[in-house]
């Protein structure tokens, strides 16, 4: 079994937006004029990797585009959002507000009461203000973002000698969809790989959507645990695009119990810490484990019998 070592904040997301989403829309959307809105809406990840991509991109201004020195950034989120993410985004507002000298630049929106009602209130704005561009959680140029680290993972096998006839298993934790550009850019090369979608029984829209054929919500997120730890697939519904490419992607959608998964963080992080030890890795392992982490770990146990010949 390998587990992607995220590097930081360079994880999926970041491939996703920075290397590929941001520019692409920019360069499509070339009636855009300046101090564009850079909006979406986000129970964390694709806002940190939102407002990241923003500021490296007027960093690396060189050539002082206006379009691109003048965007405005602005994140919906609820007010259940984990304070670690809501430090990420605010640390990276504040590097934005820094570099252009203005700080009134960009907002995050923590006051609602729930991701739908964020979502909601990020689509009315949209309407009000056609000075935006909303980067989409599964849009095309996300998924081809995502590809990159596919094709990252693949060669990381073949310099291991795993052969690209091998019967391998990929696993991804996923809500509105990102993640299923790594598996696409994996199955260009492992021809004979099958993707697996993990949610939580509580979050669990994509999946449904793939069972009843259609777009579906979330069932109501379990209440009964300190904070929601699996909130990196909060999405309460994919996207429609994300939705019809899984259905010709994904060999499985599995879901598992999301309080198991808050009960087994912890085996879950000291089991992958002894690989860090037993691999002698260069680089120290996060101090904690995150529940997307987790979910995948509980799927391959439950799920075993779908990976047994991989």
């Amino acid at each position: 079994f390998f587990f992607q070592a995220e590097d930081g904040i360079r994880d999926y997301k970041v491939t996703g937006v920075q290397t590929c989403a941001l520019p692409i829309y920019l360069i499509l959307n070339s009636n855009l004029q300046s101090n564009t809105n850079i909006i979406t809406q986000s129970t964390g990840n694709h806002g940190i990797s939102t407002l990241f991509s923003v500021y490296n991109l007027i960093q690396q201004n060189s050539w002082n585009n206006k379009l691109i020195s003048s965007l405005n950034p602005i994140i919906y989120s609820s007010k259940f959002i984990q304070p670690i993410k809501y430090n990420y985004m605010n640390y990276y507002l504040k590097k934005i507000r820094e570099i252009t000298n203005d700080n009134s630049r960009g907002k995050i929106l923590t006051h609602f009461d729930s991701y739908s009602q964020a979502l909601n209130e990020r689509l009315l704005f949209q309407k009000k203000h056609e000075n935006s561009l909303y980067i989409e959680h599964g849009f095309p140029e996300i998924i081809t973002g995502h590809g990159a680290i596919g094709l990252e993972i693949s060669q990381q096998l073949i310099d291991m000698g795993i052969s690209t006839n091998s019967n391998i298993t990929f696993l991804a934790s996923c809500g509105a969809g990102g993640p299923l550009g790594i598996a696409i850019g994996l199955r260009y090369i492992f021809k004979n790989s099958k993707f697996v979608i993990v949610q939580t029984d509580d979050q669990n829209s994509l999946v449904k959507s793939l069972i009843e054929n259609k777009l579906a919500y979330n069932n109501k997120i379990n209440e009964n645990l300190p904070f929601n730890y699996t909130d990196g697939i909060a999405v309460d519904c994919p996207e429609n695009f994300a939705f019809n490419y899984s259905k010709y992607f994904a060999d499985y959608a599995v879901t598992v119990d999301h309080a198991k998964c808050f009960k087994t963080a912890n085996d879950v992080y000291e089991d992958i810490t002894s690989s860090y030890n037993l691999n002698n890795l260069d680089f120290k392992p996060a101090k904690f484990v995150g529940g997307t982490t987790v979910s995948v770990y509980n799927a391959i146990e439950k799920y075993s019998s779908i990976i047994e010949n991989s």
